[in-house]
């Protein structure tokens, strides 16, 4: 199993928790040290977009991709703009 995987740098250390992809180019990541990453180019590249806390879970609202959820265990953080500020 596994042939059709590719690995794709993230390109921190930090322990990645979860993902929630959009389409073919664009996905986010959750992870420690407070991370929120964001692809708009298949992972080929990520950005920061949300720093502070240990995200364990992030979510994409159906009726509204601008709309994302990030869980850090105590609070509940969202952005209505993609993730972008």
């Amino acid at each position: 199993g596994g042939a059709t995987w590719t690995a794709q740098n993230s390109g921190t250390e930090s322990g990645l928790y979860s993902v929630h992809v959009i389409d073919a180019d664009t996905a986010y990541i959750a992870g420690a040290d407070g991370l929120i990453l964001k692809t708009t180019n298949g992972g080929d590249s990520w950005k920061k977009v949300l720093e502070g806390g240990c995200f364990s879970a992030i979510a994409i609202s159906k009726s509204n991709p601008d709309v994302v959820y990030a869980l850090n265990g105590v609070m509940c953080y969202r952005s209505s703009d993609r993730g972008e500020t």
